[in-house]
């Protein structure tokens, strides 16, 4: 996975952030963001 923008990392570091608040509740997100970026 090729990240060639700054700003990337710093969404992705604000999405785990607001994803940690609601870990039980979003952890699926987590997964499915992920697929999304890598396919």
């Amino acid at each position: 996975m090729k990240v060639q923008q700054p700003n990337f990392f710093l969404q992705t570091t604000k999405f785990f952030r607001g994803i940690e608040a609601h870990q039980c509740n979003h952890g699926n997100l987590v997964l499915y963001y992920f697929f999304a970026v890598l396919n």
